[in-house]
Order: structure tokens, then sequence, then C-alpha cells
């Protein structure tokens, strides 16, 4: 009996015609949180598709004008079916040509084509109607599929250079933390680490291996992508030290060590609920291997490293921050400076924490988010909103109070000078969320894509503990 795919159909599609300017594609998916935006000629007939992944690639890398329409960065190579469609014939078409993504239409009496809505992968996995043997072929024939691609994207010869350029230095600052993390030479790691992310995921089901390989630089998912489905249970924890021993001339105790910091470092480069969600598959003494997480996780190592400055008209570095910044004045955000990120940078984070907080974690004062790269300072006394558009389009997150905005210094009576450090983030990924996240949501969206940071310090002391003192 064939399947219905009524149930798959995503219906609040973005539909916009080939002449749209980049912009509107790009604000429209932002606006409406959607990955994608389907594109429609003059006879109204769906002729191409725009992602959120393929629109910074392409967009980014080859133009970086707003006003350049959509048929000059959009994949025309799409694969469209009707509603009448059984799921079965959605995923052979996804596993044959490596897509993500179908496009639904439908007819009307004059033989005009009309969009009904999309069905996704990421749907179909959420609902568990894919087999992990089909989701394995996908991914592996979509990465063929990139490759296979690539000359035909309208690119200079300089900007594919550019592009290669960029997953190489990525790929090496990958390997050089990994060896950083795990104390072995930079000689063998790029061996070290293939050796053991293959083994982690052939050691869980395909469709945690996939998901987990999305989450790596590209150059790693292409060497990753060959190896046959999970789960091989012979993957063990010991086998995997008794063969870092040998394939490598370790010493035991420390083949031992470095996989213990191998999974420590990957916890820093990976999406948590990835990791997660690998850990759950694992046996207990593999699982045991891992570092305990405790509260919310800090936010994560950046694969990439360009230096900015972060100052304010407001305190000095490392000078008291005045009261009237404070939870004893009149709580006003400072005002920001900074220089501009790097190139590749597609969202600017702001925040504000308290490491000398007497809780696990550090304390959070201020989350800000979703500020264009091309803005590059801050007014004082942002108004306190979830979204805001003034003095620029803006989101805020909740604090550590639970609350939108910023909350300045007010440390407990008694205590010492504490430290507040303002930190400015250059992203390679717009965050996806709406205002009002939370620390732990912000960080785990952002692991891994921090290209450059910039800091600034103010201490501040209450006022009845300087009297006392």
């Amino acid at each position: 009996m064939m399947t219905s795919i009524q149930s798959f159909i995503h219906r609040r599609v973005i539909v916009l015609p080939e002449d749209s300017p980049a912009s509107a594609a790009a604000k429209a998916m932002r606006d409406q949180q959607v990955g994608c935006v389907l594109v429609i000629n003059q006879e109204r007939k769906v002729v191409g598709i725009v992602t959120d992944r393929d629109f910074a690639c392409r967009w980014a890398a080859d133009f970086a004008d707003a006003s350049v329409p959509l048929s000059r960065i959009m994949t025309t190579e799409i694969y469209k079916k009707s509603e009448t469609t059984g799921l079965n014939d959605i995923i052979t078409l996804m596993e044959n040509h490596g897509i993500r993504r179908v496009p639904i239409v439908t007819e009307d009496s004059h033989h005009r084509e009309k969009v009904v809505g999309i069905v996704t992968l990421d749907d179909l996995i959420a609902a568990g109607a894919i087999a992990p043997h089909h989701l394995a072929q996908i991914v592996k024939r979509q990465i063929g599929r990139r490759l296979a691609l690539a000359p035909r994207y309208p690119s200079s010869i300089r900007s594919q250079r550019r592009s290669e350029a960029h997953l190489h230095q990525t790929m090496d600052r990958f390997c050089a933390y990994l060896a950083k993390q795990t104390g072995i030479s930079a000689e063998i790691a790029p061996q070290v680490i293939q050796f053991l992310l293959g083994s982690l995921i052939m050691r869980v089901s395909a469709t945690a291996g996939a998901h987990f390989i999305a989450q790596l630089p590209k150059l790693v998912q292409d060497q990753l992508s060959v190896l046959p489905p999970g789960p091989d249970r012979s993957m063990t924890a010991e086998w995997i030290v008794a063969e870092l021993a040998s394939r490598f001339r370790f010493q035991e105790d420390f083949a031992h060590t470095v996989l213990c910091q191998f999974l420590s470092g990957l916890q820093n480069l990976v999406d948590i609920g990835q990791i997660q969600h690998l850990k759950a598959q694992l046996p207990e003494d593999f699982k045991s291997l891992f570092p305990i997480e405790k509260g919310a996780p800090s936010i994560p190592f950046r694969i990439q490293s360009e230096t900015m400055t972060l100052r304010s008209r407001s305190f000095l570095n490392g000078s008291e921050i005045p009261r009237e910044y404070t939870g004893e004045g009149e709580d006003r955000s400072p005002a920001l400076e900074w220089t501009r990120p790097p190139a590749e940078t597609q969202e600017i984070l702001i925040l504000c924490e308290d490491p000398d907080s007497t809780y696990e974690t550090s304390w959070t004062h201020w989350l800000l988010y979703g500020v264009s790269p091309t803005v590059c300072s801050l007014p004082e006394g942002i108004q306190k909103a979830p979204e805001l558009q003034v003095p620029f389009q803006l989101k805020q997150g909740k604090n550590s109070w639970g609350n939108i905005g910023y909350q300045g210094p007010m440390p407990p009576i008694g205590h010492p000078e504490h430290r507040y450090i303002f930190r400015v983030l250059a992203l390679d990924r717009p965050i996806s969320l709406p205002g009002g996240a939370t620390r732990a949501q912000i960080s785990n969206e952002i692991r891994g894509h921090i290209l450059s940071e910039a800091e600034l310090v103010g201490v501040y002391q209450h006022a009845t503990a300087r009297k006392t003192a």
C-alpha cells in the first residue's frame, strides 16, 4: 500500500520571482525562519531553489551584492513532484539525486503550475519515516553531488581558490585544535583524528552518524562519507585504545588519554545535542570517557580566528564600570565599539557575563544578537525588548535572571570586586533563534561557527561593600 506524503508536506513555503534581489530572499528566510526559497519564472513555474547554506556560500563568495538576482545564485537542478506521489518515491528521488528538498506542485485547469509546498529530509527524519540505510545513502550522494556541481556555479577562478583555501584552513584548524587537546604531534594528527572519528561513527546508528558527520568540516565529511553504516558493536573503547597503541605506537596509557581528550575536545566543536545523541547509543564504559557536562555550555571553540578589538566610551578596559550602567544606578547598557569583523561574518553576537559569580557557571547579564556584520558600534541605553528595529535590527535573549535585555552589575554585598566581561563575536552563519533565547540555546547554535571575538573587561563592587572597606 502506498504511503501518502500529505502529512509531510510543509505548506509554509516562500516563492519569489527569479529576478528578485538576493536581499529579498535573505530577509524572507530570516523573517519566516525557513531554510529555503523556491524560485519561479514569468510563467510561474518553479525553476530553482535557494537554500540558506547555498545562499551564504554562493552569494557571499561570488557577489556580496544585495541586488544580485536569484537567477544567478539559485540551484537549477530540482525535482518536482505532485501531491499524489508516494512517500517511497520521494525517498527514492532523494536517494538517487542526493537532494534534501522536493517541491510539491499541482496544475490548474489552464495547466499553470502552482506550488503546494515542499517535503524535506529533515521532516522525514523527525517523523521517523526514513530508514537509516536510506538516510546514509542520501547523505553520501549529497556530498558527491556537491562536488560534481561545484564547477557549474557562476564563480571566478579566484573565488574558487579562495573557497578551497578556506576549506583547507578550516580543516587545518580543526586538526590543530584536536592535536593540542590530545597531546599528539601535528604530523600524525590527521590520521589519528580520522581513525577516531571513523570508529565513533561506525559504532552508532547510520542516522546518528550522518547527523554527526554534517557537523564536521567539509573535508572531513568527504573522508568519512565512504564508511559503512553502523552500528558496529565491535568498536568498543577498549578496542579503540588497543588500535591506537598498535597503529601509532602509543603507550597504552597514552592511547587511553588521547581517546579521552579527543572526546572532550569534540564537545567544544560539535553541537551538544549531537554529542548527547551519540552518547545515548554508546555502552556505559564508553560514555564514561566523555567529560561531565555541568550547567549551561560555555561559548564554544572558534574554528577560525582573526583579531578584533572592543572598546567603550562609557569606561576603559580594566577600569570600574560607572554606577549608571549597574543595578545600583540607572541599569543602562554601555556604549560599545568594535573593529570590522572578518569578511565571512554573517552576524554579530554581543554578551556580558560575570565569571566571578558564586554560581557554577558564569552569570549572564546580556545577550544581544541578530546584528548585521556591517554594524560596528552600539549606542548606550538599548531598550529591553526581544526584538528591536532601532537603532538597527537586533534581538536580545534572556539573562541569568530570566529577563530580556541588559541587567547590569549588582554583586552581593560583602563580595570583592567582580569582573564583567563584554564580548563581541563574529559568526560565520546567522543565529536562527527568535528573540528571547537562552544562553544555552545560543551556545549550542554557534558552536564551531565563531570566526573571531574581542573582549572588554570592567570591574564593579557593591557600594555598601566599598563603604565598609
